[in-house]
């Protein structure tokens, strides 16, 4: 199980990285895996933002998280390789429609 919920962990890291890591000095986001978990830094963006907008993209922000999570665990036993990545379209599992629904799903719900 900490194998699979690292396995997520890490492809999240990529899809997000993939999507939004422009926008992070050096590409790179603020996060870590130990220990069976992820933490993540937030940063606000530049000018004023409300405590209602900001407690908006947080919760979207879990939402995602939590609902990428159950595709990822809902799916684990229809793949058993693990992806491999193109820097242009994002994660590559070949016959195996799960995952590339993750990357969709984040797709869309960065847009």
């Amino acid at each position: 199980m900490l194998e699979s919920l690292t396995g997520f962990y890490q492809l999240w890291i990529q899809l997000e990285t993939h999507y939004i890591g422009s926008r992070f000095p050096g590409g790179k986001i603020p996060c870590q895996v130990q220990e069976g978990r992820y933490c993540r830094q937030f940063f606000l963006p530049r000018g004023e933002i409300g405590s209602e907008e900001l407690a908006r993209a947080i919760t979207d922000y879990i939402r995602m998280f939590d609902h990428l999570l159950k595709v990822y665990f809902n799916h684990l036993d229809d793949c058993q390789a693990r992806p491999q990545w193109n820097k242009n379209t994002g994660p590559i599992f070949p016959g195996k429609e799960p995952f590339y629904r993750i990357s969709l799903s984040l797709r869309e719900e960065l847009r």
